[in-house]
């Protein structure tokens, strides 16, 4: 039987390389992961609401009417009703995996381990990095996002550590390894 409480440490050293070292790790607070995904768990509670005010008169309709007037109102009802669930159900499954989430910053890459059903692993080279913004609030808290901007595609893919404690000293661990990944990678091009 599994374990009630997950093991972040645990978690975090399986994923490590041999020799790496890790120089700072955090986990997400809950509200902050809950603050990010409120306007989709609103726009799914509306889009919820307007099904079901669409879907039960029709469905009323339809099974007591001696002459219904069609499934056209029971489908577009139940169409919106089950989109608006399922984003009110991703919001809260994204607030669920907080729990089972932890960043971490090694002498080689970033790592991002998530185990709510199955376990998934983002790793991010430091070379990928093009830029690292931070927000921070006055209690130490924040956010990073890192950002890779890529000229041929013209897109950019973002991906964050969210709502952690002492944000700024893991800012400062993430652009010495970025810089120190782009002066090697220059001097490596000589």
């Amino acid at each position: 039987m599994a374990s009630r409480f997950w093991d972040a440490d645990g978690a975090l050293r399986k994923e490590l390389r041999p020799g790496e070292i890790v120089l700072w790790k955090g986990r997400p607070n809950m509200w902050a992961t809950a603050a990010r995904e409120q306007g989709q768990f609103w726009v799914g509670l509306l889009t919820a609401g307007i099904g079901s005010g669409i879907l039960f008169p029709s469905l009323n309709d339809y099974m007591l009417s001696d002459v219904p007037k069609g499934p056209t109102g029971v489908f577009f009802g139940l169409v919106f009703f089950v989109f608006g669930l399922l984003a009110v159900l991703r919001g809260i499954r994204a607030i669920l995996a907080t729990c089972r989430t932890v960043y971490a910053v090694t002498d080689r890459r970033l790592l991002i381990v998530k185990d709510l059903r199955r376990k998934q692993v983002t790793t991010i080279a430091p070379s990928a990095i093009n830029a690292v913004e931070l927000t921070q609030g006055p209690d130490g808290m924040g956010s990073i996002t890192f950002r890779r901007e890529t000229v041929d595609d013209d897109k950019v893919v973002k991906l964050a550590f969210l709502g952690v404690q002492n944000v700024g000293e893991a800012a400062a661990e993430i652009e010495k390894l970025r810089l120190g990944a782009a002066a090697a990678g220059r001097t490596f091009a000589s």
